[in-house]
Protein backbone atom coordinates (compact mmCIF):
# COMPACT_ATOMS: atom_id res chain seq x y z
CA UNK A 1 0.00 0.00 0.00
CA UNK A 2 2.64 2.55 -1.06
CA UNK A 3 4.89 4.05 1.45
CA UNK A 4 1.60 4.56 4.00
CA UNK A 5 3.72 7.18 5.17
CA UNK A 6 0.95 9.90 6.57
CA UNK A 7 0.19 13.29 5.35
CA UNK A 8 -1.21 15.11 8.50
CA UNK A 9 -1.03 19.14 8.44
CA UNK A 10 1.03 20.90 10.75
CA UNK A 11 -0.56 20.57 14.43
CA UNK A 12 -2.95 17.92 13.37
CA UNK A 13 -2.67 15.11 15.82
CA UNK A 14 -3.32 11.27 14.94
CA UNK A 15 -5.99 9.65 17.35
CA UNK A 16 -6.03 6.15 16.29
CA UNK A 17 -4.89 4.24 13.23
CA UNK A 18 -6.38 0.79 12.82
CA UNK A 19 -6.02 -1.88 9.51
CA UNK A 20 -10.07 -2.27 8.29
CA UNK A 21 -11.54 -3.35 5.85
CA UNK A 22 -14.26 -1.17 3.72
CA UNK A 23 -17.23 -2.46 3.50
CA UNK A 24 -18.24 -1.04 0.16
CA UNK A 25 -22.26 -1.04 -1.08
CA UNK A 26 -22.81 -4.69 -2.20
CA UNK A 27 -20.62 -6.38 0.34
CA UNK A 28 -17.17 -6.05 -1.01
CA UNK A 29 -14.27 -5.39 0.87
CA UNK A 30 -11.05 -3.52 0.82
CA UNK A 31 -8.08 -3.81 3.01
CA UNK A 32 -6.78 -0.52 4.23
CA UNK A 33 -5.56 2.08 7.21
CA UNK A 34 -8.01 3.66 9.16
CA UNK A 35 -6.42 7.19 10.76
CA UNK A 36 -8.70 8.98 12.66
CA UNK A 37 -6.45 12.95 13.31
CA UNK A 38 -8.05 15.58 15.31
CA UNK A 39 -9.59 17.14 11.92
CA UNK A 40 -10.42 13.79 10.06
CA UNK A 41 -10.76 10.55 9.23
CA UNK A 42 -8.81 8.62 6.17
CA UNK A 43 -8.94 5.38 4.96
CA UNK A 44 -5.73 4.35 2.34
CA UNK A 45 -6.48 1.07 0.20
CA UNK A 46 -4.40 0.12 -2.66
CA UNK A 47 -5.67 1.83 -5.56
CA UNK A 48 -8.55 -0.59 -7.47
CA UNK A 49 -10.62 -0.15 -10.23
CA UNK A 50 -13.78 -1.62 -9.23
CA UNK A 51 -14.02 0.84 -5.82
CA UNK A 52 -12.71 4.07 -7.76
CA UNK A 53 -16.29 3.03 -10.33
CA UNK A 54 -18.33 3.18 -7.28
CA UNK A 55 -17.27 6.06 -5.46
CA UNK A 56 -17.77 7.95 -8.75
CA UNK A 57 -20.98 6.50 -8.72
CA UNK A 58 -21.66 7.49 -5.37
CA UNK A 59 -20.23 11.10 -6.01
CA UNK A 60 -17.41 10.67 -4.05
CA UNK A 61 -14.64 11.19 -6.76
CA UNK A 62 -14.24 12.89 -9.77
CA UNK A 63 -13.86 11.39 -13.22
CA UNK A 64 -10.07 12.49 -12.55
CA UNK A 65 -9.99 9.09 -10.06
CA UNK A 66 -8.63 6.93 -12.54
CA UNK A 67 -5.28 9.30 -13.10
CA UNK A 68 -2.71 9.99 -10.56
CA UNK A 69 -3.68 12.65 -8.29
CA UNK A 70 -1.92 15.36 -6.64
CA UNK A 71 -2.26 15.20 -3.25
CA UNK A 72 -1.73 18.04 -0.55
CA UNK A 73 1.02 17.70 2.18
CA UNK A 74 -1.89 17.66 4.37
CA UNK A 75 -4.30 15.24 3.18
CA UNK A 76 -6.36 13.78 0.70
CA UNK A 77 -7.79 16.20 -1.42
CA UNK A 78 -7.12 17.41 -4.62
CA UNK A 79 -8.05 18.22 -8.32
CA UNK A 80 -10.98 16.06 -9.33
CA UNK A 81 -11.23 14.57 -5.77
CA UNK A 82 -14.88 15.66 -4.74
CA UNK A 83 -18.17 17.07 -6.27
CA UNK A 84 -18.28 18.22 -2.10
CA UNK A 85 -15.65 20.98 -2.29
CA UNK A 86 -12.25 19.33 -1.19
CA UNK A 87 -10.80 21.99 0.43
CA UNK A 88 -14.04 23.03 2.12
CA UNK A 89 -14.79 22.20 5.75
CA UNK A 90 -17.47 19.25 5.07
CA UNK A 91 -16.11 17.62 2.54
CA UNK A 92 -16.37 13.84 2.12
CA UNK A 93 -14.61 12.31 -1.30
CA UNK A 94 -11.93 10.36 -2.78
CA UNK A 95 -8.13 10.66 -4.70
CA UNK A 96 -5.82 8.61 -5.49
CA UNK A 97 -2.30 9.46 -4.48
CA UNK A 98 -0.19 7.11 -6.70
CA UNK A 99 -0.83 3.55 -6.04
CA UNK A 100 -3.24 4.04 -3.46
CA UNK A 101 -6.83 5.23 -3.18
CA UNK A 102 -7.61 7.51 -0.14
CA UNK A 103 -10.91 8.26 1.09
CA UNK A 104 -11.72 11.13 3.53
CA UNK A 105 -14.33 13.12 5.39
CA UNK A 106 -13.35 16.09 7.39
CA UNK A 107 -14.75 16.50 10.61
CA UNK A 108 -17.39 18.55 10.03
CA UNK A 109 -18.48 15.80 7.35
CA UNK A 110 -19.35 13.44 9.87
CA UNK A 111 -22.79 13.58 10.58
CA UNK A 112 -22.68 10.19 12.62
CA UNK A 113 -20.98 7.30 13.63
CA UNK A 114 -22.57 3.74 15.22
CA UNK A 115 -21.71 0.25 15.83
CA UNK A 116 -23.12 -2.26 14.34
CA UNK A 117 -23.36 -6.11 14.34
CA UNK A 118 -23.44 -8.19 11.11
CA UNK A 119 -23.47 -12.12 11.93
CA UNK A 120 -20.42 -12.76 14.52
CA UNK A 121 -18.63 -9.08 12.91
CA UNK A 122 -18.89 -5.49 14.89
CA UNK A 123 -18.48 -2.56 12.48
CA UNK A 124 -18.05 0.91 12.64
CA UNK A 125 -20.83 2.82 10.30
CA UNK A 126 -19.74 6.33 9.85
CA UNK A 127 -22.76 8.43 7.99
CA UNK A 128 -21.88 11.69 6.22
CA UNK A 129 -23.61 15.22 5.90
CA UNK A 130 -23.19 13.77 1.87
CA UNK A 131 -25.57 11.23 2.49
CA UNK A 132 -22.94 8.35 2.07
CA UNK A 133 -22.26 5.98 4.97
CA UNK A 134 -19.24 4.26 5.00
CA UNK A 135 -18.78 0.93 6.30
CA UNK A 136 -15.46 -0.39 8.35
CA UNK A 137 -15.25 -3.87 10.07
CA UNK A 138 -11.70 -5.72 11.86
CA UNK A 139 -11.26 -8.69 12.77
CA UNK A 140 -7.90 -7.40 14.17
CA UNK A 141 -8.71 -4.04 15.83
CA UNK A 142 -11.71 -3.77 18.54
CA UNK A 143 -14.34 -1.38 16.79
CA UNK A 144 -15.36 0.21 20.07
CA UNK A 145 -11.65 1.66 19.81
CA UNK A 146 -12.28 2.97 16.47
CA UNK A 147 -16.35 4.35 16.90
CA UNK A 148 -14.93 6.04 20.14
CA UNK A 149 -11.95 8.07 17.77
CA UNK A 150 -14.64 9.47 15.36
CA UNK A 151 -17.48 10.06 18.32
CA UNK A 152 -14.38 12.13 19.97
CA UNK A 153 -13.65 13.45 16.15
CA UNK A 154 -17.04 14.33 15.83
CA UNK A 155 -17.66 16.24 19.09
CA UNK A 156 -14.19 18.13 19.09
Amino acid sequence: MGDLQERLADGERRIGRWQVDYVAVGGRRYRGTLTVTDERILFRSPFDRTLANGLQLLGLAGAELSSATHVRDHGATSHGAASHGPADEGSVGAVRDGADLVLFVERAGIAGVVQTRTGGSKRAEVSTTAGTTFVFDSAIDPIESIVDAVSRLRAA
